[in-house]
């Protein structure tokens, strides 16, 4: 995974790759202190949540849509979910709007504006399910939030084509991973979801330690001693 996103630096000299290594953006722990995960009841809905704005292709009207087909065909019910899409919406005009509107889905969809640091925090450690997307033209790269989504403990519903980002989800138990751009694998991402949270399938909560290797303390570690080693073969 850390050798797809060096690759993304092919036009450089040839030996760059060779002499690069990857810092990950990492999370901060202390921005999950004291931070509670929301204990959803049976009868409660499922809260999915995107935290982020919607821009470069990340465009969820296929997730919409994939939920509108499960209604349709009875797998799943308005009353078993509930979606917010917290941040700025940047893609071609009110399209997505429009989308929701026709589908039906606007008592169960939420459009947010965006909100301070720290309700971020609090939001993503009380969403149920966390959408995290990208596009095919931000392949080499990995989201910033994506580290807060892993932090959280929550499970994750990831629609990111093949590049780092589905590499680094792959190994999570947790994280469903399915291509954007495949609606039927999107269906059953999210039906596999909604049995584990509400079904008779219902899966113990998902391990909510934080993934350590992936904390900024972690990551500075490894900086430093690659700038130690750096300075003996100086």
């Amino acid at each position: 995974m850390k050798r797809k996103i060096r690759k993304a630096l092919k036009d450089y000299p040839l030996d760059i790759i060779k002499k690069s290594t990857t810092i990950f953006n990492g999370y901060d722990e202390d921005d999950f202190t004291g931070k509670d995960r929301h204990q959803r009841t049976k009868e409660e809905p499922v809260k999915f949540l995107h935290a982020g704005t919607l821009y470069m292709g990340r465009d969820p009207s296929l997730f919409v849509e994939a939920i509108s087909e499960l209604m349709a065909g009875g797998s799943i019910s308005k009353k078993d979910l509930t979606i917010e899409f917290l941040g700025s919406n940047e893609l071609d005009g009110s399209r997505f709007e429009r989308t929701i509107s026709d589908l039906n889905l606007s008592d169960i969809i939420r459009l947010m504006a965006s909100i301070p640091k720290k309700e971020y925090f609090d939001a993503i450690s009380k969403a149920d399910v966390l959408l995290l997307m990208q596009s095919e033209l931000a392949s080499p790269q990995i989201p910033g939030k994506t580290f807060d989504y892993l932090a959280t403990g929550n499970r994750i519903l990831a629609l990111v084509p093949p590049g780092a980002t589905s590499d680094l989800l792959g190994g999570f138990e947790h994280i469903k991973i399915a291509d954007p751009r495949d609606k039927d694998q999107i269906k059953t991402c999210i039906l596999e979801l909604m049995r584990e949270l509400t079904g008779a399938l219902v899966k113990s909560k998902p391990d909510c330690r934080q993934p350590v290797e992936f904390s900024r303390k972690t990551q500075t570690r490894e900086l430093a001693a690659i700038l130690d080693s750096m300075i003996k073969e100086a």
